[in-house]
């Protein structure tokens, strides 16, 4: 495809009817050459800019600035090079000028870029130091890579898998993002609290300052805590924690395969706390013997009270975890526990009224207080309470099968 230039097209060559028109190669540029000393003499011209091919027409393009948020126009021969070769995404070199006819600034001189190499940043000289606050997920290193040029041109401030780091200056604190493309060492993992040194990026369009050149200087400190295994799956649990009224997630694979199915409900461990994917887990895992982590207090002394009340909305496993089985009193002291349903010292069902012994535990993390080992008093009414399943429903009554004896009892099932 031939490329034709006439003198109407462009106006800096309305003056010169010899330049008709540019067929071939040498004539195109010889034609150029002319144009450029016209330009000199008519014009202003400003300083070299770098942008980027952002569309072409038929004799005619765009360029977008690669150093302000400005789309130029520009006409075929301002184009140093054969036009058939440039597409969109082609990094340029141009210089800027004012249309005398549409009173407009266009892109004139515009030359390809040897390597194809285009500063997008403006990147510093000094290094800093700082902290890492949150990880890069190691798929943003697909994204620190776009497919062509143009999507450099805007970045986003915080992309959804890139970490951030932390840095004081001058009294104020800063908040830097960087990805896993930013890393000298693409294979170092690191983690939140971890030292880093860095060079600070600003971008020349969107003036977003980031984190390059992203170096590790030394690891977080790992402090170890302390807890109790509540809770065991397949291959994950939770561990109660000693340092504070929360629980956290772990994985099997932190503590071994072995280990792991070695534990038990109840077992004392060791561990640290780390940020993953935006979680907090416990990793590096070490069993503990049992009965070494003690999250509270339990009084020596066996207290009697009596049943103020019993929650009769729980019925799930996990509503029994995390809420109260009911409440107790002491008559004489005026004074009121709340105990859950692991709390109670036998499986006996526990109705209002009932007398009751029990010990005083104290949360050593927040000081508060709970009933446990709770046990009905046999000698107060002399009744015997047994376990059994109904077995037939009828209109207002029923019957119950028991679990330590071959005999079946008669229930209405207000008695429920």
């Amino acid at each position: 495809m031939a490329f034709y230039y006439r003198s109407d097209s462009y106006p800096i060559v309305r003056r010169k009817p010899t330049a008709l028109l540019a067929k071939t190669p040498l004539n195109r540029l010889a034609y150029q050459k002319q144009l450029s000393m016209e330009e000199s003499k008519l014009y202003s011209l400003t300083d070299k800019e770098q942008g980027i091919i952002e569309k072409i027409c038929k004799s005619y393009g765009f360029i977008e600035s690669c150093e302000r948020e400005v789309r130029l126009f520009f006409h075929f021969s301002q184009y140093r090079g054969d036009p058939e070769t440039l597409s969109v995404g082609d990094p340029v070199e141009f210089e800027e000028v004012v249309d005398r006819k549409a009173k407009k600034p266009i892109a004139v001189r515009v030359n390809d870029i040897e390597g194809k190499d285009v500063a997008f940043d403006l990147i510093g000289d000094t290094k800093v130091t700082g902290r890492v606050d949150s990880a890069p997920r190691k798929t943003s290193a697909m994204k620190e890579q776009p497919k062509d040029l143009l999507s450099k041109l805007n970045p986003t401030r915080w992309g959804p898998d890139e970490g951030r780091i932390t840095c004081e200056y001058k009294g104020e604190c800063f908040f830097l993002a960087f990805g896993i493309g930013s890393l000298v060492e693409k294979s170092v993992d690191l983690m939140p609290g971890d030292k880093v040194s860095f060079v600070v990026s600003t971008h020349k369009r969107t003036g977003i300052v980031r984190a390059v050149s992203v170096e590790l200087e030394s690891r977080k400190v790992e402090e170890k805590i302390e807890g109790i295994v509540v809770s065991l799956k397949d291959s994950f649990g939770f561990i109660e924690r000693a340092d504070k009224v929360s629980e956290i997630f772990f994985h099997r694979s932190e503590c071994g395969g072995e280990e792991f199915d070695s534990l038990k409900v109840g077992d004392g461990i060791e561990f640290v706390v780390q940020d993953r994917h935006g979680k907090t887990v416990a990793t590096q895992i070490r069993k503990l013997p049992r009965g070494s982590v003690q999250i509270e207090d339990v009084s020596q002394r066996v207290y009697c009270g009596e049943i103020q009340d019993i929650e009769s909305s729980v019925k799930s496993e996990k509503d029994a975890k995390n809420h109260p089985y009911g409440t107790l009193c002491i008559p004489e002291d005026d004074a009121s526990y709340r105990f859950f349903k692991r709390d109670l010292a036998s499986l006996c069902t526990l109705l209002r009224g009932d007398a009751v012994s029990f010990r005083i535990a104290t949360d050593k993390r927040n000081g508060q207080e709970r009933a446990t080992e709770v046990a009905l008093r046999d000698f107060v009414d002399k009744e015997t309470r047994e376990t059994g399943f109904v077995f037939s429903v009828k209109d207002g009554f029923g019957f119950i099968s028991c679990s330590t004896r071959n005999t079946n009892i008669f229930s209405f099932l207000r008695s429920r």
